[in-house]
């Protein structure tokens, strides 16, 4: 039973190895990542398998591999565009985005607010009577530094 196992985890990583190399290799070629890529890699590498099994084995399992990636694939896209159209209704029901923060800073956003707009306008001046130099819109400058 071990043996099996061994053998059977033998075959697949064999089998791995070379359907990426052909994916990859017929990726490189055609310069273009798609699932046509998969279901050629698919098609080659389960034909290429039974090589010694002559032409039609070869032929056999290349139609297995091919239609086996092909379902694949497919079921893959299908499952994102279901997530793809899942995600555009939920964006639907969120709440709208807020404006740039160029028309926050400069204080046209929100007009009707006295909160972020008005303290933006100011240059985060938040507390003008508490003299701490983090309040002090020209904070950074020596000039404006009063520990300098």
């Amino acid at each position: 039973l071990l043996v099996a196992r061994g053998g059977l985890g033998g075959n697949f990583a064999v089998w791995g190895l070379m359907f990426s190399s052909i994916d990859c290799t017929l990726a490189a070629l055609r310069r273009k990542e798609d699932p046509w890529n998969s279901i050629m890699a698919g098609a080659a590498t389960g034909g290429l398998l039974v090589a010694r099994g002559g032409r039609k084995a070869m032929m056999r399992q290349a139609a297995v591999g091919g239609i086996l990636l092909g379902l694949i694939e497919g079921l893959n896209i299908f499952i994102s565009q279901q997530l793809a159209g899942a995600e555009d209704q939920q964006v639907g029901m969120q709440v709208a985005t807020p404006p740039p923060v160029s028309t926050i800073l400069s204080g046209t956003a929100g007009q009707d607010a006295s909160g972020l707009a008005d303290a933006a306008s100011q240059g985060f001046n938040l507390n003008k009577a508490s003299g701490n130099i983090y309040d002090d819109p020209g904070f950074g400058s020596p000039a404006a530094n009063k520990f300098s």
